[in-house]
């Protein structure tokens, strides 16, 4: 997959799965239709920039083995789902001032951080399957939205934790051949 087609496959699945957080997010700062839809504009276009350093990243690791590299990334997301750096970022997502003018881009910012190591981990093991984008778009909103969000946090780090047992045992059988997004073709330029 060319690098280009890798970048606009993370911003298709920041869209799906950080879109409904920003519009949460930005309504619970301010309850205002113009400030939501611009915050979350902005919040998006975060994460897709950020995709340009995944993307650079997942491409060097392309080198060697996709399924050991997937479930390695799949291992540290979900210990950084047990960190408190993981908490920490995750409150912080959601004490960001409403009057702030940089509300959006501090908020993605506090976002990826906390949601990034699962997003890249994700993103690395398959990016086309909506729906596993689906039920992580899910999950995640549900780490912001719901109270117990140390609770939602631990389900989806033994979650993460479960996958990465299930593709050392499945290897390669989990991950068709060609989708995998850090899979580079001979025959790739970019």
């Amino acid at each position: 997959m060319t690098a280009t087609a890798m970048l606009r496959e993370w911003a298709v699945m920041s869209l799906w799965m950080m879109g409904p957080l920003a519009v949460l997010l930005s309504w619970r700062a301010r309850n205002n239709v113009r400030f939501v839809a611009q915050q979350s504009l902005i919040f998006v276009a975060v994460w897709v920039a950020l995709g340009v350093p995944a993307v650079m990243a997942l491409r060097a690791l392309a080198l060697a083995d996709r399924t050991w590299v997937t479930i390695a990334l799949l291992v540290t997301a979900a210990a950084f789902q047990f960190s408190r750096r993981h908490i920490k970022e995750l409150n912080h997502c959601m004490d960001v001032p409403s009057d702030d003018a940089s509300f959006a881009v501090r908020t993605a910012w506090s976002c990826f951080v906390s949601c990034g190591p699962l997003m890249l981990a994700l993103f690395a093991w398959m990016p086309q399957s909506q729906l596993v984008m689906g039920v992580a778009a899910i999950a995640m909103f549900a780490e912001f939205a719901l109270p117990q969000r140390l609770i939602v946090a631990r389900a989806i780090g033994l979650t993460t934790g479960v996958l990465a047992l299930g593709m050392m045992f499945l290897g390669t059988s989990i991950i068709p051949s060609g989708t995998h997004p850090a899979h580079v073709h001979s025959h790739s330029a970019s």
